[in-house]
């Protein structure tokens, strides 16, 4: 991947053997609330939309600084001490090898990624509507807004029963959501219009879909009480092939074109690598290398 500063990403994040870590209640809220907040600030990434889903996440975010692996590293490592902590229990809970990242060109394209995101737990088949998930979700609202302080949970990285707090995060952190690039305030309510616009509509047609195929929704309390240490067993498609496109843009143009340099990028960071691998330890990789 070409880890460039200023890119827009849509990740995915997904639990170790799809299991429903992170399924919706008090615990795991202010956790992943706070730690999102927190790595995100601590590495100058710009969160736009994310959601929480029982044993994945996916966020829409614009990567300032080139650091992108950092902030996630940081999240999920503190993640899983935190789950394994107030759980008893030890090793991974994310995936190292499975996070999906799609680089996100143009503003109809972020649109599009903001709308899957936030209709995720429709259709994931868990509520009739979004706002409905009892888990972690943004709303279009709040970019370009203040943001949200969330605490440390006062039970985190704890010594024993002593109480004293034996970690160096800090004692708060600012959820803050931002508008795109290229959306200025003056555009914000426009932008959050359309967001919602077609959000409302995405929505419909899956409750629509699931109707005519007389399928129905899990609803907001049995979600709640998914046992966390279950697995999903619906099929999930692997192989050659089968993984999704590591772009997504607004028209055919700049599609082929995202591709294009993509394809250049991995072209120019083979031939780096092998004359590295020949020993030539002074070749110049290509910009955007993540090392």
């Amino acid at each position: 991947r070409n880890i460039a500063p200023g890119k827009t990403w849509l990740v995915t994040t997904r639990c170790l053997d799809r299991v429903f870590a992170l399924t919706p209640g008090p615990m795991v809220n202010e956790l992943f609330a706070f730690l999102l907040a927190y790595s995100a600030a601590e590495h100058g990434v710009g969160l736009h939309g994310y959601v929480v889903q029982s044993n994945h996440a996916h966020f829409v975010l614009t990567d300032h600084l080139g650091v992108l692996p950092d902030m996630f590293r940081t999240l999920n490592s503190l993640l899983a001490r935190g789950l394994n902590a107030a759980r008893g229990r030890t090793g991974s809970v994310l995936e190292r090898n499975n996070v999906d990242m799609k680089e996100i060109h143009g503003l109809d394209a972020i649109v599009t990624a903001l709308v899957y995101v936030a209709a995720n737990p429709v259709a994931a088949g868990c509520v009739a509507h979004g706002r409905e998930w009892p888990g972690l979700r943004s709303q279009a609202k709040a970019m370009g807004r203040d943001g949200v302080l969330v605490w440390r949970p006062p039970w985190l990285f704890f010594h024993g029963q002593s109480g004293t707090y034996r970690g160096v995060l800090p004692v708060s952190a600012q959820l803050t959501m931002e508008l795109p690039p290229g959306v200025t305030e003056l555009e914000r309510g426009r932008f959050i219009h359309e967001v919602e616009r077609q959000l409302g509509e995405r929505e419909a047609a899956i409750r629509a879909k699931f109707a005519a195929n007389g399928r129905g929704f899990l609803g907001a309390a049995a979600c709640r009480s998914q046992d966390p240490n279950r697995s999903a067993t619906t099929p999930e498609p692997h192989g050659p092939g089968t993984g999704p496109s590591p772009v997504m843009a607004s028209d055919s143009v700049m599609l082929a074109e995202a591709i294009a340099q993509l394809l250049g990028f991995r072209a120019a960071y083979r031939e780096a690598r092998l004359r590295w691998a020949d020993g030539h330890h002074d070749v110049t990789f290509p910009h955007g290398t993540w090392c």
